[in-house]
């Protein structure tokens, strides 16, 4: 399995590790050296610095800061894949409001560990 993670961040780097127990091939966006050195020490396949910069994954995880996060959203939304977000989707209702309908996009609890996409994966 192939995934995109945005963001090895103090929350990021744990999804990374979790996601790399479970076999997943992560490709990574991290823009600081903090990040970029996390997505390293994780075993990250690849790191660029945007999302729309990801190879095509089965599927992406957007672990960013809250206000990056619809950054991010708006650019992998076209590639018709699922999409986990951190919550919140957002501070900003009215683009929330804006994003297409498509039901590609699930926003999630921060609670990682005990997520069902990551309970699912493990199967």
């Amino acid at each position: 399995m192939h995934l995109g993670l945005v963001g090895v961040g103090d929350w990021g780097r744990h999804i990374l590790r979790d996601l790399k127990a479970l076999g997943a091939e992560v490709h990574a966006v991290a823009r600081s050296d903090a990040s970029i050195a996390r997505a390293r020490a994780g075993g990250a396949a690849a790191i660029v610095a945007t999302a729309d910069a990801l190879p095509d994954c089965s599927g992406y995880i957007v672990a960013s800061d809250t206000t990056a996060h619809l950054d991010a959203v708006e650019q992998l939304l076209p590639r018709g894949r699922p999409i986990y977000v951190e919550k919140p989707l957002a501070s900003d209702l009215e683009r929330i409001r804006r994003l297409p309908t498509n039901g590609a996009t699930t926003p999630a609890s921060s609670n990682w560990r005990g997520s069902p996409p990551r309970r699912n994966s493990a199967r």
